[in-house]
């Protein structure tokens, strides 16, 4: 049976002095670099689609949808200092699999990459996909009418399919190409959303749809627990640079740095945006519109102008479910490498270096959640795994104060704020999941069904892919007749 933990100053464990292994990588992403790694992780399609959903679910409050976007940016660098001090402590790559592992075993680190693989990375696709649907279908022409509603909803979810389909292609010709892409649409997101931001001073003292007085506050906390969802969505990847730390130079400086600098920057600028939305197209546009940046750049510059704007989300967004194909892929290849999925996904194309097998499984489940979710159904699925993923992390890094409070920490973030990002991720975990029931249990649910398989293939030195033939024939026998005759006989008796 396989240890429960890995003994962190064991020499086959990642060490914590930083030093490197003969076959590191060497450290050459600097501060800057450092800075825009986070930054174009973080940066995608939720600030072009979440304002709406946001004061939505605020019922118009449109303070409150301020507040809780400036919240999630506290929230986001409160979670990146914790990140900080784990990856200046482990100098190694790896991330969030490396630190559960070594403080808690296999089986949580096995259910990381089980919900990584089936929810995360697909998840993030699809969303990145669905975004990228919206904003075609109002291009051409769709303003929310009702008797067009059900054609837009399927053009939606062919373009969102197409788009995945199109960047499975590119992906599967070559790694170099999908960077390329990911390069051009870092720029071009940057670029929308600076141009949108430093409207914001102008129209939030000369707005041009005046802002009425703000109606009463909701009561209900699961309105903000989904409301949070949807923001934080927009500043998820605030904890990828943790991912290659072994190639940072300077880690116990640069860590913090880069994270603060980068998520104080997203923050401005998602508080920015959301202020010139509101000034420009007023409480009501936003809340109604399915393309908050087409009204937005229709509404200050007119028709012809303006639907230049939603190009450039469609590049954006392209480039951002881009990004996350090119990572998907090879983290199932990894997983797959580490025998927490089946081998058969761990094969890496001799001609173009692409894991093509598991790059189609992600377009695959992609595909599928695109056609069972809408964005913000996406997000409820999404976040109770994430969040759970984000607290036992935190739960790790305060579980190695506490075994091994010797230990070198270049960098180490204040326990207070350690501890209320902790309750923060456990929090939203529970009340998303009450907010959005459905939702929440089947993200739930996929833990449930991890944990099977590890119970019945993996924790004995098995593979997933025994796990999974044992949970089918379990699966078959219990539908069996002669098991159904057992059960009925015992009725009977």
């Amino acid at each position: 049976m396989r240890e429960d933990t890995v003994d962190i100053e064991d020499d086959d464990a990642i060490a914590m002095d930083g030093n490197h292994t003969e076959n590191a990588a060497p450290r050459s992403i600097g501060l800057l670099s450092s800075i825009n790694l986070v930054l174009g992780q973080i940066v995608g399609s939720g600030v072009f689609a979440s304002p709406g959903i946001v004061l939505n679910l605020l019922q118009g409050h449109y303070i409150s949808s301020l507040i809780t976007w400036l919240l999630g940016g506290l929230i986001t660098i409160a979670g990146g200092l914790v990140y900080a001090e784990l990856g200046s402590t482990f100098q190694h790559s790896g991330g969030d699999h490396t630190y559960i592992h070594m403080a808690f075993g296999s089986l949580p680190s096995f259910l990381y990459d089980w919900t990584v693989v089936l929810l995360g990375r697909p998840g993030g696709v699809a969303v990145d996909a669905v975004v990228f649907g919206e904003y075609v279908v109002r291009m051409v022409g769709y303003r929310g009418e009702e008797s067009d509603r059900e054609l837009a909803e399927v053009l939606k979810r062919l373009s969102a399919i197409a788009c995945v389909v199109l960047l499975t292609a590119v992906n599967a010709v070559s790694g170099k190409w999908g960077t390329t892409v990911g390069d051009v649409s870092t720029i071009l997101k940057m670029i929308a959303l600076f141009s949108i931001g430093i409207t914001a001073p102008y129209f939030y003292f000369h707005p041009l749809t005046p802002l009425p007085p703000s109606p009463p506050l909701p009561t209900d906390p699961r309105v903000f627990a989904l409301s949070l969802y949807s923001v934080l969505f927009a500043y998820d990847g605030f904890n990828n640079l943790n991912n290659v730390a072994g190639e940072v130079k300077d880690p116990s400086r640069t860590f913090p740095r880069a994270v603060v600098i980068a998520c104080s920057l997203v923050t401005a600028s998602y508080v920015l945006a959301n202020v010139a939305y509101l000034g420009v197209i007023g409480v009501d546009g936003v809340r109604g519109s399915v393309a908050v940046v087409v009204d937005f750049g229709v509404r200050l510059f007119g028709p012809a102008v303006g639907h230049l704007f939603p190009v450039i989300v469609l590049v954006a967004t392209l480039g951002a479910c881009n990004a996350t194909i090119f990572t998907a892929c090879r983290t199932l290849a990894k997983v797959a490498h580490d025998g927490n999925a089946p081998s058969y996904f761990a094969v890496i194309d001799g001609r173009t270096g692409v894991p093509f097998r598991a790059l189609i499984f992600q377009a695959v489940v992609s595909s599928a959640l695109i056609l069972i979710g809408s964005y913000e159904e996406l997000v409820n699925l999404l976040a109770p795994t994430g969040w759970l993923s984000y607290a036992t992390t935190t739960l790790s890094l305060l579980r190695f104060r506490y075994t091994h409070p010797d230990v070198t920490r270049p960098y180490r973030v204040p326990t207070v704020i350690a501890i209320m990002f902790l309750a923060t991720a456990v929090s939203l975990v529970v009340t998303g999941v009450a907010g959005a029931p459905r939702e929440g249990l089947a993200s739930l649910g996929v833990l449930v069904l991890g944990s099977v398989v590890w119970w019945i293939g993996v924790r004995n030195g098995g593979d997933v892919r025994g796990g999974l033939r044992n949970l089918i024939t379990l699966a078959s026998a219990l539908k069996s007749p002669s098991i159904k005759g057992v059960s009925s006989m015992s009725h009977s008796a």
